[in-house]
């Protein structure tokens, strides 16, 4: 009856997320040498190892309900991940708050490494970092926070928060020079709704009316305004069918280099992939969706 109730207790905690404990490989041995060390003492009757094994006993429940304690009331938030390139870290920003005074202590996040302490009420914000091998949509998972204190004879475990699902995307590698088509046309036409898309180092020719002068006062360096959709800037195109000579993945890490070279130079730029095309524009905006676009891309054979 009692184990019954401490199941249902452990199973559902008002206003808590489900938790579960289970001995370690420690608290393991400890339960075999104790049930050994009873066991001598009824074969031998002998009060000493009596007062021993119930000794040993007491540690091992004030261990396991201590443990329970030291996750109780934790709760966790997510606050959001950006993208990255396949092969780098994604990186969770995690935000814990306690709900009592209570300190916590030896807490681990998912499989970090790391140990963290809580204290109290207090809000902490701990990064988390995920590897990631290929590109594509990472899928959403749930977190865990775990702890074997004090003793580390228990790992009791909480679902802490759900990890948002994340973008990866291709890794650039440069295995052919930037090839833009042009199409020999202006990219867009002025239609009085263009918004300011970033500033660029001033070039010999740029339009002396268009130079941000409070960033020459605030910094010394002559910058021009860049406007996505302005009339003048000339439109090319990135094809998937100039990269036929290499292999499928590489030829979107190569993809993957050209976007960000055209990037990087202040060039607007569309992209042509098999079934999809986005037409040419300059900025960030154009950046995230190119990168998108080829970190969806089927694998081979699919």
């Amino acid at each position: 009856m009692a184990m019954t109730l401490l199941g249902k207790r452990l199973r559902k905690q008002p206003g808590g997320p489900r938790r579960r404990i289970r001995p370690t490989a420690n608290g393991g041995l400890f339960l075999v040498c104790l049930l050994v060390i009873f066991l001598l003492a009824i074969n031998h009757s002998n009060n000493l190892l009596f007062t021993f094994c119930f000794l040993l006993g007491s540690l091992l429940i004030i261990s396991f309900w201590s443990n329970l304690r030291n996750l109780r009331g934790i709760r966790g938030q997510c606050a959001g991940v950006e993208p990255v390139h396949a092969g780098q870290s994604l990186r969770y920003g995690v935000v814990l708050q306690g709900r009592d005074t209570a300190k916590r202590h030896q807490l681990q996040l998912g499989d970090q490494p790391a140990l963290l302490s809580l204290q109290g009420d207090q809000h902490q914000r701990v990064e988390l970092s995920v590897e990631t091998r290929q590109r594509g949509d990472y899928p959403a998972s749930m977190l865990r926070l775990s702890s074997c204190w004090p003793l580390g004879l228990f790992q009791g475990s909480v679902v802490l928060c759900q990890l948002p699902e994340a973008l990866v995307y291709p890794r650039a590698e440069q295995l052919q020079e930037l090839q833009l088509r042009s199409e020999g046309e202006q990219a867009h036409r002025r239609d009085g709704t263009d918004s300011l898309s970033g500033l660029k180092e001033y070039q010999p020719g740029d339009n002396l009316r268009r130079v941000h002068w409070r960033a020459l006062a605030r910094n010394d360096q002559l910058q021009v305004k860049q406007f996505d959709g302005e009339e003048g800037l000339p439109s090319g195109w990135l094809h998937w069918e100039d990269t036929a000579g290499l292999g499928h993945e590489a030829r979107i890490r190569c993809l993957t280099h050209w976007v960000l070279d055209s990037f990087n130079r202040g060039l607007e730029f569309g992209l042509r992939l098999p079934g999809l095309r986005i037409e040419p524009a300059a900025g960030a905006p154009q950046l995230h969706r190119c990168l998108s676009a080829l970190a969806r891309i089927p694998e081979a054979g699919r």
